[in-house]
């Protein structure tokens, strides 16, 4: 399981204090002797309730200054992390850090998928996958060469694993900016898909030199047999299981759910991650197929399915996804290591410059040219060249290291470690706090919105 560690130590006045009288107060009135699970599960509800109000007042925020939401939940949670003295934050690497974490990502990723039209999806399979696998390659090279030059101490293998964490584009993100600013549903697609895909050429890739750096053998085939592997199981177990979740739910005889179908997205969605990667396969990749195909289940197969159903579906989705959205920014902003950003600064926004201005800019000019039949606009691709948010899987990428054993020379590890990380959580911050922020302007002020396509 990938961990990342929180480097942040704060006095708990709740464990301090509440903890002890609400065991007590329970332990009077049950009988029962106070356990460390019970602090455990106050902790929990302590730490859950905190940051739900405190997301809260972000998303009004959010919506009365018509910024993505994402942005204030994240500084929501650098600003709760080392000011609130009496929450215990969640650390990504527990037990209840991960599960949020990775229950958020699959759920968004799986409404996500709803929204999107599978024939469009069909429709720019090429681009798709041109970005999602050789354009996360050319990104790692491009971002690694780019570290050996900052850092000539390095070795090219470990260069190349920093170019690899910092090379997928995080769906947390993306989706739900897409779904507040309203673009062109080729891009919304293109976007879309490829933060889903290129997660798994990612993790493939990361293995891969992981296991180069620690001595050991790799073989191209080996390789490329284990990302066709994940891709297909990820594909199978999702397309799968949303298929029959569209049955039980809009199935004209077998829709014995029907009354239930917004409760019937929590299976479906962590079923899928949960089977995909219990077989190999990828789990964020299946969430997000099993979306498309519940989504597109009755223009799939229109003379079998109601076609009346899905509303309450939709909004039950949408505000699941909010709170997801809410755990995992605020979750993220509370762990960010400001001491390794200052101490990396420069470096880093070398390095992040070159990610933003060259790499990016790079992989969508270099092969959008390839799919010359779409007449994919300049627009279009500033645009795609801007939209690449970092988040989630970087991160989690990032903080594996700590638990990952690669042999450097003397002090190398440890620095290299603190680099990372730093250039993980300056990726957030610049992505988030720059990119995204300037999103919507961006789609306006280029002619990309779904109002702007409809006056031409």
């Amino acid at each position: 399981m990938i961990k990342f560690v929180l480097q942040n130590p704060i006095c708990h006045y709740t464990t301090i204090i509440m903890i002890p009288v609400l065991s007590n107060l329970i332990a009077s009135v049950t009988g029962a002797a106070p356990t460390a699970s019970g602090e455990f599960i106050l902790n929990a509800f302590s730490d859950f309730t905190i940051i739900l109000v405190v997301a809260l007042v972000a998303n009004r925020l959010a919506a009365l200054f018509k910024i993505p939401d994402v942005i204030l939940f994240l500084l929501a949670g650098v600003i709760i992390g080392p000011t609130i003295p009496f929450w215990t934050p969640i650390k990504q690497s527990s037990i209840g850090g991960q599960i949020m974490v990775i229950f958020g990502a699959s759920y968004i990723l799986f409404q996500g998928g709803l929204d999107l039209k599978l024939k469009t999806i069909m429709h720019y399979a090429w681009i798709i996958a041109l970005l999602a696998i050789p354009g996360v390659l050319l990104s790692t090279f491009i971002v690694g060469g780019l570290a050996k030059i900052i850092f000539p101490v390095l070795p090219w293998a470990a260069a190349l694993l920093m170019g690899v964490i910092i090379a997928p584009t995080d769906p947390a993100t993306l989706i739900p900016i897409l779904n507040q600013v309203k673009v062109k549903e080729r891009l919304k697609v293109v976007i879309e898909s490829e933060s889903a895909f290129n997660d798994t050429t990612a993790a493939i890739i990361f293995i891969t030199i992981v296991t180069i750096l620690q001595g050991g053998e790799v073989s191209l085939s080996s390789a490329a047999s284990g990302f066709i592997l994940k891709l297909a199981v990820g594909f199978g177990i999702g397309a799968g299981l949303g298929m029959l979740g569209g049955v039980f739910i809009s199935h004209r005889s077998l829709g014995i759910f029907r009354d239930a179908a917004s409760i019937m997205t929590l299976p479906i969605a962590i079923g899928s991650y949960t089977l995909a990667e219990r077989f190999g396969g990828s789990g964020y990749l299946a969430a997000f197929v099993a979306g498309i195909f519940l989504g597109n289940c009755r223009e799939l197969m229109p003379g079998s399915f109601e076609l009346e159903e899905g509303l309450n579906l939709e909004i039950f989705s949408m505000d699941l996804s909010l709170i997801c959205r809410m755990m995992i920014f605020v979750i993220l902003g509370s762990q960010i290591d400001f001491p390794a950003v200052k101490q990396y600064l420069l470096p880093g926004s070398i390095l992040l410059a070159g990610f933003i201005f060259i790499s990016r800019p790079a992989v969508v000019f270099g092969f959008f040219g390839l799919d010359r039949k779409k007449n994919w606009t300049i627009k279009e691709k500033i645009f795609l060249s801007w939209v690449r948010e970092t988040g989630v899987m970087p991160a989690a990428l990032a903080g594996s290291l700590a638990s990952i054993s690669i042999n450097f020379p003397g002090q190398l590890g440890d620095v290299y470690n603190h680099f990372v990380q730093a250039i993980v959580f300056m990726a957030i911050l610049a992505t988030l706090l720059i990119q995204a922020l300037s999103t919507p302007w961006l789609a306006r002020k280029l002619g990309l919105t779904e109002k702007d396509v409809g006056e031409i």
